[in-house]
């Protein structure tokens, strides 16, 4: 399964085929729940410091439903940030798995419909 191809937060992540658990994994959709930077959460623009390389976005996602009580699972990836236009401020090179991704991307589904 290819990221942005069937999901619409554009975010997926691999699970073990039920309907064929001995030849390959399968896709399960989901979305970013919080993007933090240097341990701190961060909201849209997504803005960072771009100028220590070591530092990265993480985005974290939900691995299981939430069921009301419990707490769902969730994993994370990195994303470097990157310098800005201005010369002063960074931004996450990478929203894949927003809202503001799927807000982007719904927008662009209907400019090509």
């Amino acid at each position: 399964m290819h990221n942005g191809k069937y999901c619409e937060y554009g975010l997926a992540f691999p699970v073990i085929d039920p309907t064929n658990p001995d030849n390959g994994y399968a896709g399960k959709c989901t979305q970013v729940d919080k993007v933090e930077f240097n341990d701190n959460q961060i909201s849209s623009p997504y803005k960072c410091d771009p100028t220590d390389n070591e530092k990265f976005c993480n985005l974290h996602y939900n691995t299981t439903s939430w069921d009301g009580i419990t707490l769902a699972e969730s994993k994370s990836f990195a994303s470097p940030c990157k310098c800005s236009l201005d010369g002063d401020t960074g931004f996450c090179s990478s929203i894949l798995g927003t809202a503001d991704f799927a807000k982007g991307a719904a927008a662009i589904k209907a400019l090509f419909s």
